[in-house]
């Protein structure tokens, strides 16, 4: 700051303005940019369209360069060297200003957790928050707020030990795992310990596996002089450190016509999520369900109790245009008939007791966004209010000896109840939580499984 303020004072600017000089502040950007094309574009005989594209950019490039050193020239001779040499200088400081904005912003905005980014050394990847946003939906789908109890080792406490004081009811295991911090509905545990905690949860439990921290490639570590003017003059090695440098994209060592993938980024450490199985099967939609299982996760006493059975039916047809998808519960009446909450479509699909389509009821509406959710009015000025008789991922339905069909209306907080054709008679409840404490008795939030007692 010293230097340049001294530079600036010692311009004469009243010369300057006269010949009008002060162009030469943006020749050294033009002049180092000309230059970059000229070098970057590698000379060829070849004949195709992306050799003559180069042949040209080099042209381009020198003729720019050329016209560029002739204004230095002129204004040198006008304003004098010294002059000339100073809004030189100028022009280059702004030139450093320019790309120490841009590459700040890269660092703030873009790359602030990313291993491409070498203004930052080791740290969290996006994946912790990833995790930790699952577990608090689980939590709250659960338990409530951030009551679940969760258990972490030595491994994984570095960054999570600052998130786990979110969670009052945490367990750290360290590196010794036991049978109470095993309980947990949640597990996290990281490399060194893979071997003590998967005897406790492979049977009951699945598993996502996470970046815990990783760090950015420092292949210039063992730096040569054969390497270090090779990354000058070997147009491949110095196209590959540009854009390293302006735009932190890493060539694919096994394929140098790709960019390397972050999902398979080498310098990481890993940590596993382990999921209860029973619970993953609640919070199913959220993804929390395995992306790798574990290959064989049969104990002895799992093989003793292993019989094999034959369906004595299955419902896998198109129903009225469209195939069950993500079917959650099925009911049986008195007189047969079957009702299966077809989660996927938001319908229940009815079948008479030798499994014949019968009808299907519902279709989309997510109350909270009416008509923008899907949600109709099925007899407009009628008794009915939008989005009767419509669903958000009904889950739950059950017959009552009477023949009529409750419906847990899952994402909506209500349930529905049908008469054996299909028509609404009733509903109640309305999506919220009291977080755990008594508040309104009509109040639902996500109910799944219903019963008639």
């Amino acid at each position: 700051g010293w230097w340049f303020g001294r530079l600036l004072w010692r311009i004469d600017w009243a010369t300057v303005w006269t010949h009008r000089a002060y162009w030469l502040i943006g020749v050294t950007p033009a002049l180092v940019l000309a230059l970059l094309a000229l070098f970057g574009a590698t000379p060829s005989i070849d004949r195709s369209l992306s050799a003559m594209a180069g042949n040209m950019q080099r042209i381009l490039a020198l003729l720019l360069v050329v016209g560029l050193l002739y204004a230095i020239w002129r204004w040198n001779e006008s304003v004098g060297w010294r002059n000339a040499l100073r809004l030189l200088s100028v022009g280059f400081v702004a030139l450093l200003f320019l790309l120490t904005i841009r590459f700040s912003y890269m660092l703030t905005y873009i790359n602030y957790d990313l291993a491409t980014e070498y203004l930052v050394y080791a740290h969290a990847s996006p994946d912790v928050k990833r995790a930790l946003s699952e577990i608090d939906a689980i939590s709250e789908r659960t338990v409530g707020d951030r009551d679940i109890v969760v258990a972490y080792d030595n491994e994984s406490s570095w960054p999570l030990s600052w998130y786990m004081r979110l969670y009052p009811n945490h367990k750290f295991y360290g590196s010794t795992p036991n049978s109470d911090s095993m309980s947990a509905p949640i597990v996290i545990v990281g490399p060194e310990n893979y071997d003590k905690v998967h005897p406790y949860v492979m049977r009951d439990y699945v598993k996502r596996t996470y970046r815990l921290v990783w760090w950015p490639d420092m292949d210039y570590f063992n730096m040569t002089w054969d390497r270090f003017f090779n990354a000058f003059f070997d147009p491949q090695q110095r196209e590959r450190v540009l854009q390293i440098v302006f735009y932190r994209r890493y060539r694919d060592t096994g394929d140098y016509s790709r960019f390397r993938d972050l999902a398979q980024w080498p310098h990481r450490h890993e940590f596993e999520m382990w999921v209860r199985r029973d619970l993953a099967a609640q919070i199913w939609d959220l993804g929390v369900a395995p992306t790798v299982q574990v290959g064989n996760t049969k104990d002895d006493q799992a093989i003793d109790r292993e019989i094999e059975i034959s369906a004595l039916a299955s419902y896998n047809a198109t129903y009225d245009g469209l195939p069950l998808l993500t079917p959650r519960e099925i009911a049986v009446s008195s007189d047969g008939t079957r009702a299966i909450a077809d989660s996927g479509n938001h319908r229940i699909v009815v079948l008479n007791a030798n499994g014949d389509f019968v009808r299907a009821i519902g279709s989309r509406c997510n109350l909270a966004e009416g008509e923008a959710g899907g949600c109709i009015d099925p007899d407009g000025s009628g008794p009915l209010a939008l989005g009767d008789g419509q669903f958000n991922e009904p889950w739950g339905v059950a017959y009552d000896q009477a023949g009529r069909l409750y419906v847990s209306d899952t994402w909506n907080g209500r349930i529905q109840v049908f008469d054996g054709e299909g028509k609404l008679l009733e509903k109640w409840g309305t999506f919220n939580t009291t977080n755990g404490e008594l508040g309104d008795a009509y109040a639902l939030f996500g109910p799944r499984g219903i019963a008639i007692v």
